[in-house]
């Protein structure tokens, strides 16, 4: 029927020639030749193409520096809020919230910070932190309004001062530094587990 109807239009049925074979009956993209001979090729052509890709990986040490100054901070931080928990507790272990004024036993507080921790300056400054139980450091953020308010009564004018000119600073704290706080902070908390444990 449908070869009668292309015949009374005058439209010859001519069969595809392949340009890949060079043989009738089939395009270029049907031909059974052309996909056997990629398939053949494909392993060898994809090798090929990785070996061209493949970057030779080389040791990255900015990498490494950076997490030995994560780990180092990390460090850090565990030791200040020790030291801060442990330097206001009473003889039973136990210690006020700094802003709400509730007493529960050090290991279950917060080591509260006036200026956040993202100032690194001031971070591990513990002029700048205090024991705060989990409701008003974590859930509250700091209670900030009270934090402020007892502080700056609690400190001197010239320390309030200090902390502000810290809490300013835009240069960066390098890792050899951070370590030396590390040794400095550890002898101070092992001096202060010795009269406050």
């Amino acid at each position: 029927m449908f070869f009668s109807k292309l015949s009374m239009y005058n439209i010859d049925m001519k069969t595809p020639t392949c340009k890949y074979c060079g043989k009738t009956g089939h395009y270029q993209y049907q031909c059974f030749e052309k996909n056997k001979a990629k398939a053949r090729n494909t392993p060898k052509a994809s090798i090929k193409a990785l070996q061209r890709t493949k970057k030779t990986k080389t040791p990255n040490n900015s990498s490494s520096s950076q997490n030995d100054r994560k780990k180092a901070i990390k460090r850090l931080d565990s030791i200040i809020s020790q030291l801060v928990r442990i330097k206001y507790i009473d003889k039973q272990g136990l210690e006020f919230c700094y802003t709400c004024g509730k007493k529960d036993h050090w290991k279950n507080m917060d080591c509260g910070h006036y200026f956040k921790r993202t100032h690194i300056w001031t971070r591990f400054d513990p002029m700048n932190c205090r024991p705060q139980c989990k409701y008003c450091n974590q859930t509250l953020g700091g209670n900030y309004a009270v934090f402020k308010r007892k502080i700056e009564r609690e400190l001197r004018k010239e320390n309030m001062e200090h902390l502000e000119k810290n809490y300013r600073r835009t240069d960066k704290m390098d890792t050899p530094f951070i370590n030396d706080l590390i040794d400095y902070y550890s002898e101070q908390l092992e001096i202060t587990k010795k009269f406050k444990l």
